[in-house]
């Protein structure tokens, strides 16, 4: 892991001093995958010190509507039509145990279905060993369709509850796997959480 860090840093170095140093190696890392090598081993091991395989068989898929900063780009944000809230909506793919498998960044007037589907052609791209996917109601036809093309059973869990409000689904035994729903709201709190990610960079 050191190593993979250690690379690019001893090969380059910052031309210029219009940019920090910290974001040169930053952005050299991100543009040739360095990033994305560091982020799938970290989940790996994670995974297997957790008792599970290195790659997930599942994912939950799940979108939020994040309030943009006020430096955010008027283009790249939009109002979501079912919550009023103006800004950026972030589709998450999530494994059993909240890692991230997958990221869509769009504007909040994108629809979950079209959200839906790109996150599933990432999936397919960076875990091809998924071959099941939960969705909540806010995802439609279009993107239980795409998975099935994709070789992956989409499944959509939706409330038979008639109580109004949110209502926690308890586990089904004590030290079970959450419900999948449960995962991907702690997987996005997490990143709520964070400051920088939430309110500068509008994600």
């Amino acid at each position: 892991m050191r190593r993979l860090v250690r690379l690019p840093l001893g090969r380059h170095r910052p031309s210029g001093r219009r940019k920090s140093a910290t974001y040169y190696y930053f952005a050299l890392c991100r543009d040739d995958g360095t990033d994305q090598v560091i982020h799938d081993l970290l989940r790996c091991r994670a995974r297997e010190k957790a008792g599970r395989a290195e790659d997930p068989t599942a994912v939950v898929l799940d979108t939020q509507s994040i309030r943009a900063a006020t430096h955010v780009p008027a283009a790249t944000t939009g109002k979501d039509a079912a919550k009023k809230v103006p800004g950026r909506n972030r589709g998450l793919a999530v494994d059993a145990l909240g890692m991230i498998i997958a990221v869509v960044v769009t504007a909040a007037s994108v629809t979950d279905n079209a959200i839906g589907v790109r996150l599933l052609d990432n999936v397919v791209t960076h875990t091809p060993t998924v071959v099941k996917a939960w969705v909540d109601a806010g995802f439609e036809d279009d993107v239980q369709i795409h998975g099935t093309v994709n070789g992956i059973d989409v499944e959509q869990g939706k409330r038979s509850d008639p109580t109004a409000g949110f209502v926690p689904v308890a586990r089904s035994r004590p030290g079970c796997c959450p419900p999948p729903r449960e995962v991907a709201i702690g997987a996005a709190e997490k990143l709520v959480n964070s400051r920088d990610r939430a309110h500068v960079f509008g994600i």
